[in-house]
This record gives C-alpha cells, sequence and structure tokens, in this order.
C-alpha cells in the first residue's frame, strides 16, 4: 500500500458551548481547523486534524500547518503508510520541529493503517 494523494482542508469549527475563554480576556469562538486526507493506491482513506486555537495561545496555527503540510505532502506520496517510524523520521528531516504540522499526518497514517488491517485505530 502507498499513499497517492494527501489534500489538506481548512475548516472553522465553532465552539458548540461559546467562546472558549482564557486569561487577560482571550477568547476564541473556533478551532481554526487542518483536515488532512491520505489516500492510497487501494483506495482507502485515512483522516488527521490539527486544530489550534489560535496564535494568541500557543505558536501553533492553522495557516502555519498548512504550509507545513504542503511542504511535507511531496515527500510522502509513494511511501507506505504503515511504516509509522519511517514517516515519522522523513518528516523531521524534511521539515524541523513543527510538531503540530506533522501530528495531522501522523494521525492520517495511523488512521490509514488501521483501515488497512480492518481493524479499530483506538485498540
Amino acid at each position: 500500500m502507498r499513499i497517492r494523494t494527501i489534500k489538506a482542508y481548512r475548516m472553522l469549527q465553532p465552539f458548540i458551548d461559546g467562546p472558549y475563554k482564557m486569561s487577560k480576556g482571550r477568547q476564541a469562538d473556533a478551532f481554526d481547523a487542518v483536515i488532512v486526507s491520505l489516500t492510497s493506491d487501494n483506495g482507502l482513506t485515512g483522516w488527521g486534524e490539527m486544530a489550534p486555537l489560535g496564535t494568541f495561545y500557543s505558536e501553533a496555527f492553522a495557516a502555519g500547518a498548512e504550509a507545513g503540510i504542503a511542504e511535507i505532502a511531496p515527500h510522502l506520496l509513494g511511501r507506505d503508510p504503515r511504516a509509522l517510524t519511517q514517516i515519522g523520521r522523513l518528516m523531521d528531516i524534511v521539515f524541523k520541529g513543527h510538531p503540530y504540522v506533522k501530528s495531522a499526518l501522523d494521525m492520517a497514517c495511523c488512521d490509514l493503517a488501521a483501515r488497512a488491517a480492518d481493524a479499530p485505530l483506538v485498540t
């Protein structure tokens, strides 16, 4: 099984119960998330997500994740998503730091591997 396509979708996910409030009057009304899909050559698709609270909360932010995923994605095409250690090492070589960027891709690889094994990801 090999990764054939990688797509990233930016999505605003509002909080159901109103804004998330923090100190100093800061608040977030929604997650500005990036959803990633990896489709394999056998037609299976794995999904991952990265949903930060915004740049005022941490350095992780959706626009940065989207740009980072675009940098990493070409290097993952043709790779076996079940080879999680090798995928992780490759992402570290290609893109130093920024684990929040890699997390959505890692989750999508895990999801795709679980789907290929016809097993739930949670076990």
